[in-house]
């Protein structure tokens, strides 16, 4: 139920109460539970505080979306585990994501990828680094980029349980 806010003219600020001064509120900032009434300049204090902390959130939230281009690393990379191969590619200035899409500027491909991502590139014309390749994936690290335009390797879907079914008839 709506309540009805009831002004009190002569209200003094209580910011200047507790420095010892008085001075006519000219509104309320209510936080919670609890309600101060302010003077003139002591209201537009208290709102640039809260514009600053907002402006910070909102820049602190700018701050953390994450600008590097995408990169999405599938398959065994010979000679480095997973998280090593990841390790490089971001050491590059690359983020790594788990999911292929038309913001994603490489796919490096190692043994056995995923076939669901090798699909998503081909629809997304999504550049291919084929870590196959003999030293392909450490020159391209040694090098500082990953380079090369390698055609998408031929992969197997998964067969399914129905996939096996069917092939028995």
């Amino acid at each position: 139920m709506a309540r009805t806010e009831i002004r009190i003219v002569d209200a003094t600020c209580d910011a200047c109460a507790e420095a010892e001064q008085t001075a006519q509120a000219v509104d309320v900032l209510r936080i919670g539970h609890e309600v101060y009434d302010l003077c003139k300049p002591h209201l537009d204090k208290f709102a640039g505080y809260f514009a600053d902390l907002f402006k910070k959130a909102h820049q602190r939230q700018e701050q953390t979306q994450d600008t590097r281009p995408a990169c999405v690393v599938t398959g065994n990379i010979p000679g480095y585990s997973a998280a090593e191969a990841r390790a490089a590619v971001e050491g590059l200035g690359y983020r790594i994501t788990g999911h292929v899409d038309e913001h994603t500027v490489r796919i490096v491909c190692g043994e056995r990828p995923a076939p669901h991502k090798v699909r998503l590139a081909e629809e997304n014309d999504t550049p291919c680094l084929d870590a196959t390749r003999p030293k392909a994936f450490a020159r391209s690290i040694a090098a500082g980029r990953l380079d090369g335009d390698d055609p998408l390797p031929q992969v197997r879907h998964k067969l399914t349980a129905a996939d096996v079914a069917n092939s028995s008839h």
